[in-house]
């Protein structure tokens, strides 16, 4: 039973409906930790619905599949596509295509449904849609003038982008059937999706990283993927009910260019009841879990822990594509010291770093990502104990000096950070020791009552509430 309102009536004795929650994320769930851990916070509270790529990992909850592949169209029995699938020149001139591909579309529906309305008497006097779609992209673009966004060519380019593509329409059509009072999206390229929604619930974005800076470093992404993205974030983030970062740096990016002020929640997993394991001075065991990419600078991990004395000692537990890993290894085999072993499962990460002495995690500061990082791996080493030896990015220096478990290099030289880590095995017991009493409070348990905030004060706050 309803209210004239359109909210639910409770009756004396009932138990009232728990708000419905759904949560959006352009990943597989089961390699996601930080989206699994959002989920298991709001499943406490909340009556939760995911979504993402594949099946869930919450056999207890509604979930969404998100298909990878667009849906194959079907032919128009009314009129073939007499018009070329792609227009010419498109590596030359990649926006105009786009916004003819958007306004051909639109102009096919449109025609469709007049087609449609007189029973197919409009068969053969159906214009071309190519020359229609031209003119409305030219009209588009003079209309677009203002745009938040950079140029008006290029903002108008990255809405179409969203809105023309087959598989964005595919997953509105499958979350428009959900009904919800809170959205929690986890990639900034879904936050057009979710504000269209037939739900009109409050929105709460997980920024996770700093998104217009994902790739910075590659000039293909920065020519055409941030714009899409700093178009997103004008648009769309200053609308957006509750925000969630993992870092403050990262939040404080955010707000100077929206507006829009943050709560963090860092990528700490779940308490772990485990004990600092003894340290042996004769044998200082350290470990490296991550993945084979250039970008995390493995060769200069290696280069620090080779120029240590014969006490220390090196394993990587790496996932990665084939030739990167081998080229690692490759790196590695003229130190028997150092071990690239194959991955462990996730839920097996922190009782096998637990048998270990230091955790190693020295990002390059070259990348502005890495610079405000506060990544898995550091929270990781925490709950299995270790000292955590890491180079001098802001964000984890800052809390490794204020609990007392950091190794913190002076700068990133494989040199700095072999000074760092030799300090002997007292010094790193000590650090041991500090990392079991910052765990009880760096932990997901601590992330959740954050979480759970957020989606209250947004459905408080919500127009429909």
């Amino acid at each position: 039973m309803q209210s004239q309102t359109g909210s639910p009536t409770v009756r004396a004795g009932d138990t009232p409906a728990r708000p419905r929650v759904l949560v959006i994320s352009m990943s597989t769930l089961a390699r996601d930790p930080r989206v699994t851990r959002q989920i298991a916070a709001l499943k406490q509270r909340f009556d939760v619905i995911t979504s993402g790529f594949g099946p869930s990992v919450f056999e207890d909850l509604e979930h969404v599949d998100l298909p990878l592949r667009p849906p194959q169209r079907r032919r128009s029995a009314l009129f073939p596509p007499t018009y070329p699938t792609r227009a010419p020149g498109v590596g030359r001139n990649a926006h105009r295509v786009t916004l003819v591909r958007y306004f051909v579309g639109r102009e096919l529906r449109r025609l469709t449904r007049k087609v449609r309305q007189s029973g197919g008497k409009l068969r053969r006097r159906v214009p071309p849609l190519y020359p229609l779609a031209e003119k409305a992209a030219r009209r588009a673009l003079a209309a677009r003038a203002e745009e938040v966004a950079g140029s008006p060519r290029r903002s108008f380019i990255a809405e179409a982008n969203i809105f023309a593509s087959p598989r964005w329409r595919r997953w509105r059509e499958l979350l428009d059937g959900v009904s919800c009072d809170a959205i929690v999206v986890n990639d900034m390229l879904m936050l057009p999706l979710a504000f269209r929604l037939r739900s009109r619930a409050s929105v709460i974005f997980d920024a996770h990283e700093h998104a217009p800076s994902q790739n910075a470093e590659d000039p293909v992404w920065r020519r055409e993927r941030q714009p899409l993205i700093r178009y997103i974030e004008a648009r769309y983030l200053p609308h957006v009910a509750g925000m969630m970062v993992v870092s403050p740096g990262i939040g404080d990016l955010y707000h100077e260019r929206t507006g829009v002020r943050s709560e963090v929640v860092t990528n700490a997993p779940s308490r772990a009841d485990l004990s600092p394991s003894p340290v042996d001075p004769e044998a200082i065991r350290l470990v490296h879990i991550g993945v084979a990419h250039p970008q995390r600078r493995l060769d200069l991990t290696i280069e620090a822990v080779a120029s240590l004395d014969e006490r220390y000692s090196l394993d990587l537990y790496l996932i990665g594509r084939e030739d990167r890993l081998e080229e690692v290894k490759g790196w590695a085999a003229p130190h028997p010291r150092i071990r690239v072993l194959p991955p462990v499962p996730m839920g097996d990460l922190v009782p096998t770093a637990n048998r270990y002495d230091v955790g190693v995690h020295m990002l390059p500061l070259d990348i502005l990502n890495h610079r405000l990082a506060l990544p898995n791996k550091f929270f990781e080493y925490v709950q299995a104990r270790l000292a955590v030896a890491i180079g001098p990015s802001p964000e984890m220096a800052g809390i490794a000096r204020e609990w007392g478990f950091g190794l913190v290099a002076d700068d990133y030289t494989p040199a700095a950070l072999a000074r760092a880590i030799d300090v002997g095995a007292e010094a790193i017991a000590e650090r041991k020791a500090r990392a079991h009493q910052a765990a009880t409070v760096l932990n997901a348990e601590a992330n959740a009552n954050t979480i759970i905030g957020l989606v209250e004060h947004a459905l408080a706050h919500s127009p429909r509430g």
